[in-house]
């Protein structure tokens, strides 16, 4: 089946990389993705998640200064750790389709002699390329976010594969675990070694830790039969076998896979600019890429049924009738949420266009029925109806951070298979920058429950400077 489906994404030579909402949302976007995202189990009765304690901006790749810990809440109340670490970032936590695994992924870190080192390596690679003269795109790509995108045909871009390439030559791969655990009572089932993609993050410099930051947005999803697991890692679309630990590479560049209920069809986001949806069909008989009319996804693709596919982004406007800092300031007002079916004919009469705001989400879900939205504002989180009604609102507890500190903040909003309640991580400062807390809402805004995360041990984490050799994965 995934052979398959590799040599039609390999015959279509994929291509397209998604550009995240706003060039002023790089705050926002690490302050919801450095803790990587929450998943409920198939019940909806357990909510898997990873933390990061202290929550930091900046040396998240060093091994010591920051603890990493996996927790499942289990029916809105009760918390238990399953796991920490301060030499491996744990992240992806996902469940297997009969509920009966847990998965995630353990990434080793760094001293600082060794992120050193990596990225001595990494500039010795790029030099070798570059002096190859090899070409990373087709003559004449247009490469600027702000054209229109209607005037693009629906297909794959090979320069942009080209270009994919060369980033996977240049910095090449990091070793990692995929840990599976018994969901029953968290006994450990496996861990095996898995090498990962490692894609240059752009404005992040890799010796501060940026080839890390894709890791965190990793959102793994099963096949029907759990033989087979989906991860989007960076812009590398992969499919893993547990078992046999054989990988495929599906499409290059690609990100938030999201298979249908029947786990017949993957879809995921295709294009420099996010306005290219691919869909394929599992078996490998057919792939159809769709140009829709927004940019910029803020939420991981969601079907709401086997045939019908949900997206939101930004509404394009017309660059010639505005300066870029006026057509910047418009589209950020102008956040919808689209629905297509699974052949690409989009639904005129289905769309949730967001209340108006200074500023776009930070993060955002659709409900898998199609029939709620949340979205993650700077101070509050807002619930929406299929008919974009505003149904409630909650707000951060409010404190004035000093300058060098983090708003308090709500993050990661996810909801339940049933739709029927939502988790989010509430982010604040309680001497040191966390998550405080996972708070539980109804799809219309009522609070149901909140359960607190209690802080770490004293003399958990060390200095950075302290770990002295390679680090090994964390035991379980």
């Amino acid at each position: 089946m995934f052979a398959a489906l590799s040599r039609v994404a390999t015959r279509s030579r994929i291509a397209g990389l998604m550009v995240l909402v706003g060039a002023g949302a790089l705050l926002w976007h690490v302050l919801a993705c450095v803790e990587s995202p929450m998943a409920f189990s198939p019940d909806g009765k357990n909510l898997a998640f990873v933390t990061m304690e202290p929550f930091e901006l900046k040396g998240t790749h060093l091994a010591g200064p920051h603890c990493f810990r996996l927790f499942v809440a289990s029916g809105g109340k009760d918390l238990r750790e399953i796991e920490q670490s301060t030499d491996a970032m744990l992240t992806a936590p996902a469940y297997s389709p009969d509920g009966k695994q847990i998965c995630y992924l353990r990434i080793p870190l760094l001293t600082e002699e060794q992120a050193r080192l990596r990225a001595q390596e990494e500039q010795a690679r790029r030099a070798a390329w570059n002096a190859a003269n090899l070409p990373t795109s087709r003559p004449g790509a247009d490469n600027d976010q702000w054209r229109e995108t209607k005037k693009l045909p629906a297909v794959p871009d090979v320069g942009r594969t080209a270009e994919a390439l060369r980033s996977l030559a240049i910095t090449g791969q990091t070793p990692a675990e995929l840990v599976l655990r018994n969901a029953a009572d968290y006994s450990l089932v496996k861990a095996v070694r898995i090498d990962l993609p490692a894609p240059n993050v752009p404005g992040r410099k890799n010796e501060d830790g940026g080839w890390l930051d894709p890791y965190v947005h990793i959102r793994p999803v099963y096949s029907a039969d759990g033989q087979w697991i989906y991860l989007c890692v960076g812009k590398v679309l992969l499919a893993l076998n547990p078992e046999t630990m054989v990988r495929q590479v599906l499409a290059a560049p690609a990100d938030q896979p999201a298979l249908t209920p029947d786990r017949r069809r993957l879809a995921y986001v295709d294009g420099q600019d996010g306005s290219l949806v691919a869909l394929v069909q599992t078996d490998g008989t057919k792939a159809t890429y769709v140009r829709w009319p927004g940019r910029g996804v803020v939420q991981p693709v969601a079907w709401c049924d086997n045939e019908t596919l949900a997206l939101a982004g930004q509404t394009p406007e017309p660059p010639s009738v505005q300066t870029r800092a006026s057509a910047h300031e418009k589209r950020l007002e102008s956040i919808s949420i689209f629905f297509m079916r699974s052949d690409g004919t989009l639904l005129s009469d289905r769309r949730i266009d967001l209340p108006p705001a200074k500023e776009a989400p930070k993060d955002m879900t659709i409900s898998p029925d199609g029939r709620h939205a949340a979205a993650c504002f700077p101070e509050r989180l807002v619930f929406l109806d299929s008919g974009g009604k505003l149904l409630g609102e909650a707000h951060v507890p409010p404190g004035e951070p000093r300058k060098d500190e983090l708003p308090n903040a709500f993050a990661q909003p996810t909801f339940a298979p049933d739709g029927k309640s939502l988790a989010v991580k509430l982010m604040t400062n309680d001497g040191a920058y966390r998550t405080t807390a996972v708070v539980f809402f109804s799809p219309e805004g009522k609070e149901l429950s909140r359960v607190a995360i209690p802080r770490i041990a004293a003399g958990t984490t060390r200095p950075a400077s302290a770990s002295a050799s390679a680090p090994a994965p964390a035991q379980p």
